[in-house]
């Protein structure tokens, strides 16, 4: 593998990543199966995809629920009544209060 091939690799995905599908590419290259490495690079992108998701999802959900919070308050509910229907503890409630 050329040393500007691995600096892409680097670039895109980190230094971590890049040595980890660097190390698989060696080892398919072995076996000269060309196929291979394009399938486990696209695996490694839907993996990508779907943990992006994941956490966008996420966000999305602590936003809905921050948003949620600070209607609660404005409507006076008490704290048992918020950590009871969002489900979060008095921390993350004192956190958004906060916020």
């Amino acid at each position: 593998m050329s040393r500007i091939t691995k600096h892409i690799y680097i670039e895109i995905l980190g230094e971590e990543k890049a040595k980890d599908i660097i190390e698989i590419i060696n080892k398919v290259r072995k076996e000269s199966d060309e196929e291979m490495i394009i399938e486990v690079l696209k695996k490694d992108r839907e993996q990508q995809w779907r943990k992006g998701r994941r956490e966008g999802e996420k966000m999305g959900i602590a936003k809905a629920i921050k948003q949620m919070v600070k209607e609660m308050l404005k409507r006076q509910m008490s704290d048992d009544e918020i950590m009871e229907i969002t489900k979060i503890n008095k921390e993350e409630l004192e956190r958004l209060k906060i916020a």
